[in-house]
């Protein structure tokens, strides 16, 4: 299926406008049922360094429980040397969901850094911890679960301050250790620039 909305056309769905630069796409699948047979190529650390559409550096992030609900970064870019911008979306079935132009300062609190910490403390830990980048439209929950997995809720938000704003949230479960570790090393290394 081809569709255009206000000017924008995509296989497989529909982009309706929120603001510029900022679309949500509702994807419709023929056969809903497909998307739970649909093999998706990730590693067992849940993420995916690959090259997104934009033929740039991406990290593709799935859930261990559900490989249809995932994360994307892709389309890093830098004006200068104080911040990179880069674009997150968000999928899970009948949902897409993306911001074109989160912003990472070098004064911010890396989500990278984040990662890190929950790698680290691979035991566990009660409550939940939260991150979110200076602007505030990309967030990060963590929670931690009984037989060491790690639950994080994404959530993109942009123009926060704005009355007639939207957000969307998807979240995934990865185990603690390892795979948590695997993927700061894999946004560290997308939002830095360095070698794969």
């Amino acid at each position: 299926m081809r569709a255009t909305v206000a000017g924008r056309e995509r296989a497989g769905g529909v982009e309706l406008p929120y603001w510029p630069g900022h679309f949500v796409r509702q994807q419709r699948p023929v056969n809903p049922g497909a998307l739970e047979r649909t093999p998706l190529p990730y590693r067992s650390s849940m993420t995916t360094p690959d090259v997104a559409r934009s033929d740039g550096p991406c990290v593709t992030i799935r859930c261990r429980d559900n490989p249809a609900i995932g994360v994307e970064f892709s389309d890093r870019f830098g004006f200068d040397q104080d911040s990179v911008h880069y674009a997150v979306e968000l999928q899970a079935p009948g949902l897409t969901a993306r911001v074109d132009e989160v912003v990472a300062w070098i004064w911010d609190s890396d989500l990278y850094a984040f990662l890190e910490e929950l790698a680290a403390d691979y035991r566990g830990w009660h409550g939940e911890r939260t991150w979110h980048n200076n602007d505030r439209d990309l967030t990060v929950s963590a929670v931690f679960r009984s037989g060491g997995h790690v639950g994080l809720t994404w959530t993109a938000r942009p123009w926060p301050e704005a009355q007639a704003g939207w957000s969307a949230s998807v979240t995934t479960w990865s185990e603690a250790g390892e795979q948590m570790a695997s993927l700061a090393a894999d946004i560290r290394r997308f939002l830095t620039g360095g070698p794969r």
